[in-house]
């Protein structure tokens, strides 16, 4: 088998890692993480879920990494006092021991805009001075326009897209892929009609001066009519404050309720969303989906592409009539939605090789 060591400079979230994490649960790749910013330390799931992969090059990085992996209120002080004192040690030594150790094959970094710290700069020279093939992955199936892609320093980097029109529509060096991670339910999240939980995915609110932001009354409004005996599992825009989130759930008296960074592995009986790439994962898990048409949407959907995938999808809502005559008839909704329609939508849009595509580039 080909070497498939993988290094993958984190920047700014894991949300990268999500475009191939199939891959690395099924073998297929082995990753390092390199937490290049120790903010990042505050994202426990995937800190957790992946601690065996992340490599912290600042000091007392295997001590630090072990600490935040704790649930304690002790350790979370511990890390945020270990941050604030050794953000700005980044010791280089330890990331060219890393790279000649493990002998990677490809370089990952993240397909996003990197803030120039000295950090940064100085990590941007050793990658650009080391001879390997580096890819930029993205964050999502798709951005929010087809001229998404953000120039980097890094030199002769190749960007991998998500969607053709990414590659037909700029003039940086990429290459269509697709997005491996809808071929393969690895993390078992499935839909079953005797579950009493709901997904819902909810995008940020009431922010000023941003097009993606969707309002507190559109939330209100759903939570409003979920059936109260159902339980909802919440996964929330990594931005959104929870304790506004806790704040409405309060004023609509949901009870039944957790608030979650990753969709837990489980049964679901179906899934509520205001706009967000997550949908097109819940399609894939062949989950139900109803979206409702809130502002986020109105604005994604300017794009053409956006626009004929989501509306092309069962359970998508124009406005809040349809949300209510879906809801209101949930067991008829369920019972004829069907979930092979939506399939076909996501294959027509998306190659279903994505995953044999991804390997063959970067191996």
């Amino acid at each position: 088998m080909k070497n498939r060591n993988i290094i993958h400079f984190i920047f700014k979230n894991f949300s990268c890692v999500d475009y191939y994490e199939n891959l690395i649960l099924d073998g297929s790749l082995n990753c390092i993480f390199v937490i290049s910013d120790l903010n990042l330390l505050r994202h426990t799931t995937k800190v957790n879920k992946f601690s065996e992969k992340i490599f912290i090059p600042f000091p007392f990085g295997k001590i630090i990494l072990y600490i935040a992996t704790s649930k304690t209120y002790v350790a979370k002080i511990i890390v945020k006092i270990y941050t604030s004192t050794f953000k700005n040690m980044l010791q280089y030594k330890k990331i060219l021991s890393l790279l000649k150790r493990f002998e990677p094959r490809s370089i990952f970094v993240d397909q996003r805009h990197i803030h120039d710290t000295k950090n940064n700069k100085k990590l941007e020279n050793i990658l650009n001075n080391f001879e390997l093939k580096l890819y930029t992955i993205p964050h999502a199936p798709h951005y929010r326009n087809k001229e998404s892609f953000v120039s980097n320093n890094f030199y002769n980097a190749i960007n991998i897209a998500n969607t053709q029109e990414m590659i037909s529509n700029n003039q940086l060096n990429s290459l269509y892929v697709g997005y491996p991670n809808f071929e393969d339910n690895l993390n078992k999240v499935m839909f079953s009609n005797s579950s009493k939980k709901i997904i819902l995915l909810i995008r940020y609110f009431d922010r000023k001066d941003d097009d993606l932001c969707d309002y507190s009354e559109d939330i209100e409004f759903i939570l409003m009519n979920i059936p109260k005996e159902h339980y909802l599992v919440i996964n929330p825009h990594p931005s959104l404050d929870k304790k506004k989130l806790l704040k409405i759930l309060t004023k609509c008296s949901v009870e039944k309720f957790s608030i979650v960074d990753e969709i837990p592995d489980d049964e679901y009986l179906f899934c509520i969303s205001t706009f967000t790439t997550k949908i097109l994962n819940i399609v894939s898990y062949k989950i139900p989906v109803i979206m409702l048409n809130t502002p986020s949407f109105k604005f994604m959907r300017k794009w053409g592409f956006v626009d004929e995938l989501y509306t092309s999808l069962n359970g998508f809502c124009e406005d809040k009539e349809d949300f209510l005559k879906y809801i209101n008839n949930i067991d008829s909704f369920l019972d004829f939605y069907d979930t092979e329609h939506n399939t076909k939508v996501l294959q027509k849009n998306y190659t279903v090789d994505a995953k044999n595509n991804f390997l063959s580039i970067i191996s």
